[in-house]
């Protein structure tokens, strides 16, 4: 959001697509799967650390750091967070706001949607030379 609202301000009119996570369990088990199964119990650190609990720490450290960040981004999709509070004060801000609850869905529809902008079809764009 804060991009687009740069671009504006930079004189353009981009076309927004807001596609936005409407069932926030499933957000949150998505982002918990996606971020929270990268994090290594402990990484080296240099230089090493005397005490050996300094690794499980640095650990730690992480998994807060990603807990506050997953927070964060169920904050912002939420009732009464930022993206819901920006699009009831500026009804017409998007040109249309998709539900990302099923991601190949989602997909599927913005994709159709852009093909529109663009004015092309799939059996359009297969005969273009690349």
């Amino acid at each position: 959001l804060e991009g687009v609202l740069s671009l504006i301000r930079g004189h353009f009119r981009p076309q927004c697509i807001l596609c936005l996570p409407t069932d926030l369990d499933a957000y949150e088990r998505r982002l918990r799967d996606q971020y929270m199964c990268r994090l290594p119990d402990a990484q080296p650190v240099f230089p090493p650390p005397r005490p050996l609990e300094a690794a499980g720490h640095l650990a730690d450290l992480r998994r807060q750091k990603t807990e506050l960040f997953i927070r964060n981004c169920l904050d912002r999709v939420g009732g009464g967070g930022a993206y819901t509070d920006f699009i009831h004060t500026h009804p017409d801000f998007f040109e249309c706001v998709l539900p990302a609850d099923d991601l190949l869905e989602t997909y599927a529809a913005l994709r159709r949607i852009i093909e529109g902008y663009l004015g092309s079809t799939p059996a359009k764009a297969a005969n273009q030379p690349l």
